[in-house]
């Protein structure tokens, strides 16, 4: 924008359009009078501190000669550097893993901007992969064809060393974070010093979108980080200001995506480079071509070199060709991200996916776990679980939701569920205990299931809720029959039930959960809903335990396995 010629220009409103449009990278101011030098300077130092996109001003300071005052040059040293990090064009993703490379990536190299993506992962391999050609493909089942996408223009850094994560939140110019809520509080700390560094460096502010599949996950993280910063800092006023340009901005995932396998991965490279070298130019002919590649893809440097040489595709992700992220209509950067869906209520829809779609998945996975499967897909294909989803959705969640939020109409809800059963169905590569881990997060007041229970309570709602009730029994059987005991949430309602052999004392559960207390249902205030719930898990134990038996001994021969306290 070539404003040299101007006269009388408002600089009030120059300074509204850098803070309010993506599309102004190069600015050209007129000449500055000796008397509002200082004045417009202090308007553009304001207006450039959120900018991401702004990579030039050109001032005319002639006037001054060769030296500014003190106070305006400081000023101009600020903005000059906000320019310079934003001609870098990083857009950084803290956490590349499903959601950070398999849905965050792809939506920033689909900008026709050309970001330098830079992503975080303590996957060694993963990174060195990457890093190869800077490239990866996130492959989708799309029915008979298998389409791909590619991912260019990422460097990958190892997330282990904290000070890769302090550079993160300083070079950046705008950011994804992309953590499970663990992840979130063991880098609350690096996350503090590196904003902090950001702040004393140029005072640039910084747009974060949050990706995790937790309500109101942007004030989470922002609280996490406030605290990280005042164990730092011991000074709240100075951690507000440092935290009141720095923008944490909730967002609504809508994709699934599964990593594929390390031995699958292994085998696209041990094809395509049997195909493309002959055993001539490349390998020693005394020697079997199959023994000198194996031998070369149990080396990642080797492989990495060939890699390199050769141009080798692969494929790390499997997820679904459309998606949408949802984010709030406020952001001025979205309209360069065209995969970023700008929406004026996302509560409601981070709610309406939360209930609609994360509970029935979760339902789902915990189900198939029981019943022996390994994958979503297969889970789904299983008559009474596809029944039971469906019937869940249709006659218990949608009726309950549309008493919360009545402008939402009944065929959005047809559409929401066909959507969601097709990605079920086309989730080959999705594991089981991907989806049904944390059960007591999903499980908890206000969550993906309890929630709609919770809902149904507030509206006074007549609707019967059996499937809604037996997706809770669902998911502490699956913890209790140990089929994924790795989890961390399933050992602890494991250990609950050891205490007593008493599955009430889950569903009651109220004790320590993260750095908080878990809320569970109050036997005196619910019972009625209590009792339901251990009899669908009663039912669900009977229907189930041909398949699993815990420690070589029938759930029900416990004692006092259904014990009621009143």
């Amino acid at each position: 924008m070539d404003l040299s010629s101007e006269v009388l220009l408002d600089y009030a409103c120059v300074a509204s359009i850098i803070k309010n449009t993506s599309f102004l990278e190069t600015l050209i101011l007129p000449k500055l009078r000796k008397e509002s030098a200082e004045t417009i300077l202090d308007i553009l130092n304001e207006a450039t501190i959120e900018n991401s996109t702004l990579t030039d001003i050109k001032l005319n300071l002639s006037q001054f000669g060769n030296s500014l005052p003190p106070k305006m040059n400081t000023i101009c040293k600020k903005i000059r550097s906000r320019l310079e990090r934003n001609k870098k064009r990083i857009f950084a993703i803290h956490g590349g893993g499903y959601i950070g490379l398999g849905l965050m990536a792809d939506i920033i190299s689909q900008s026709p901007f050309e970001y330098n993506i830079v992503a975080t992962s303590s996957d060694k391999f993963t990174n060195l992969l990457i890093n190869s050609n800077h490239q990866f493909w996130i492959q989708h089942d799309d029915g008979a064809q298998n389409k791909k996408t590619c991912v260019n223009n990422i460097n990958m850094i190892y997330s282990r060393h904290s000070k890769n994560i302090e550079n993160l939140y300083l070079h950046a110019n705008i950011m994804a974070i992309c953590l499970t809520e663990e992840g979130v509080l063991a880098s609350a700390n690096q996350i503090a010093k590196g904003l902090i560094e950001r702040y004393k460096h140029d005072q640039a502010g910084l747009k974060i979108f949050v990706l995790m599949n937790k309500p109101d996950c942007a004030k989470f993280i922002k609280k996490q980080v406030f605290n990280a910063m005042l164990q730092e800092l011991h000074d709240q006023d100075y951690c507000k200001r440092i935290l009141a340009n720095i923008r944490f901005i909730p967002t609504m995932v809508d994709r699934i995506v599964s990593k594929i396998d390390r031995k699958l991965l292994l085998q696209q490279l041990k094809k395509q480079i049997s195909n493309q070298i002959s055993l001539t130019n490349c390998f020693d002919r005394k020697r079997s071509k199959e023994q000198q590649i194996d031998e070369l893809l149990s080396s990642p440097l080797k492989l990495i070199k060939m890699i390199k040489r050769k141009k080798l595709q692969f494929n790390l992700f499997n997820a679904e060709l459309s998606f949408v992220l949802y984010a709030p209509n406020d952001i001025p950067e979205i309209p360069r991200l065209p995969a970023i869906k700008a929406v004026k209520n996302l509560d409601q829809y981070i709610s309406l996916k939360n209930k609609f779609i994360n509970g029935p998945h979760a339902t789902l996975a915990w189900l198939g776990g029981l019943m022996g499967y390994d994958t979503i897909a297969s889970a789904i294909k299983n008559p009474y679980i596809l029944t039971y989803i469906q019937e869940m959705m249709k006659y218990e969640i949608a009726p309950i939701l549309q008493a919360e939020y009545p402008d939402i109409k009944q065929h959005e809800f047809e559409f929401l569920k066909s959507t969601f059963l097709k990605h079920c169905k086309s989730s080959t590569h999705d594991p089981i205990i991907r989806v049904a881990r944390d059960p007591l997060r999903k499980l908890i007041k206000d969550g993906c299931i309890r929630g709609v229970l919770d809902l149904h309570k507030k509206h006074s709602l007549k609707i019967a809720t059996p499937r809604l009730e037996g997706a809770i029994a669902a998911g502490i059987l699956y913890a209790i029959k140990q089929i994924d005991p790795n989890n961390s949430e399933c050992q602890k309602i494991q250990n609950i039930f050891n205490k007593s052999n008493n599955v009430m004392d889950i569903i009651c559960y109220t004790g320590p959960y993260g750095k908080g207390s878990y809320p569970g249902y109050v036997y005196q205030e619910d019972y009625l809903l209590v009792n339901r719930i251990l009899n669908k898990f009663k039912q669900l134990e009977i229907r189930t335990d041909e398949n699993y038996q815990y420690q070589n001994e029938s759930l029900i021969s416990r004692k006092r396995f259904y014990t009621q306290q009143v």
